[in-house]
Order: structure tokens, then sequence, then C-alpha cells
């Protein structure tokens, strides 16, 4: 019979364990503090982004800005 209980395997299961668990509190954590990515604007449709008929004008106005401004760049904004 196959021993499936040798110190290598507990030792690899219990490191995985502790960075699931690692990952897990610190997305609960920032999830409770819901905080929003400082780095990317408020995108159309969550929580907090202004949903007007005047805000979307000067969003549309502002990525037709950065546009003309940096045709070149074609990275996600």
């Amino acid at each position: 019979m196959r021993r499936f209980f040798t110190p290598s395997t507990i030792v690899s299961v219990a490191i995985i364990a502790a960075v699931a668990a690692m990952v897990g509190v610190a997305n609960w954590r920032d999830v409770r503090r819901s905080r929003a990515a400082a780095t990317r604007p408020l995108s159309l449709g969550t929580r907090g982004a202004a949903m007007g008929r005047a805000d979307l004008q000067t969003r549309i106005a502002g990525l037709r800005a950065g546009v003309a401004a940096r045709p070149d760049d074609v990275a996600p904004r």
C-alpha cells in the first residue's frame, strides 16, 4: 500500500495552504476596505463613477484629447 502522508507531502500541502490563506486574507481585507485602484480612473458603470450626461460628455472629451495627444499609444486606458 502506498503512503500518502510522507513528510514531503505534508510540508508541500502546508506551504500551499499557507499561501492560499495569505492570498485569501489579503483579498478579503482589500474588499472590506473597498479601496479603488489608484492607478486607473473610474470606469463608467462602476460604483462611485458619475453617470450623468454631462459626466459622460466630459469623459468622452477627455478620452478624445488623450487619443489626439498620443495617437501612437495603443495601451488600454
